[in-house]
């Protein structure tokens, strides 16, 4: 399948996309990462997408941890040619410095350096002192309410990680809110939604007997 985009011209920077993609090949985290791939990309952005993580990689088939990642390889490749991006991606073998893709670890390195912001999407991606190094770091949290419940909690450990970001986003738009339970504390969550490139759903139409559904 295509998912074919009127790019504009690389004009807004260059951003960095760390996700699940490879790591975890289904359909949920598939089109997490695309959505803000193709979003990034159609505002004009040199957008790259980085699997820089130590954790193992799920089989294909039965999602349980795996050290054979060529099938996990080729998803990424196969998706990333999909939407128009086929050199915009790299992949670090877990507990290695092998990296697959179109950067090598040197090349990783000097990308968390230029970019103008690491996005780390749903906090798939421990974080290492190479992203760190950033001058933009940004967490894109996608499952609330773990992380503010923790924090007021006194848990020092998730309070520390949230520490090092520039950014926070999270999905819990009603945060802060008189009428939301949940703490916020004292760190500054910005909130936002999951993208949608609706180009990608246009002309979709619903089946005669029934409804679309999920």
């Amino acid at each position: 399948m295509r998912l074919e985009l009127d790019y504009p011209p690389l004009d807004r920077g260059v951003v960095v996309v760390m996700g699940y993609l490879g790591h975890s090949p289904y359909g949920g985290m598939t089109w997490q990462v695309l959505h803000h791939m193709g979003g990034f990309r159609k505002l004009g952005f040199d957008v790259w997408y980085v699997e820089d993580s130590d954790a193992p990689m799920r089989d294909p088939e039965t999602l349980g941890s795996t050290m054979e990642v060529s099938r996990n390889i080729s998803y990424l490749r196969h998706q990333m040619e999909a939407i128009g991006l086929p050199d915009r991606w790299a992949i670090r073998f877990p507990g290695q410095d092998h990296v697959f893709g179109h950067l090598d670890r040197a090349g990783l390195e000097s990308l968390y350096l230029s970019a103008d912001a690491v996005f780390n999407l749903c906090g798939s991606h421990h974080l290492l002192p190479r992203h760190e190094a950033a001058d933009r770091l940004v967490l894109l949290e996608t499952d609330p309410p773990f992380n503010q419940i923790e924090v007021d909690k006194g848990n020092w450990y998730i309070a520390g990680e949230l520490a090092k970001y520039d950014v926070l986003f999270t999905y819990a738009t009603n945060l802060g809110q008189p009428d939301c339970p949940v703490p916020s504390g004292s760190l500054d969550w910005r909130t936002s939604r999951p993208p949608v490139v609706v180009d990608w759903w246009d002309g979709l139409q619903a089946p005669a007997d029934g409804a679309l559904t999920t």
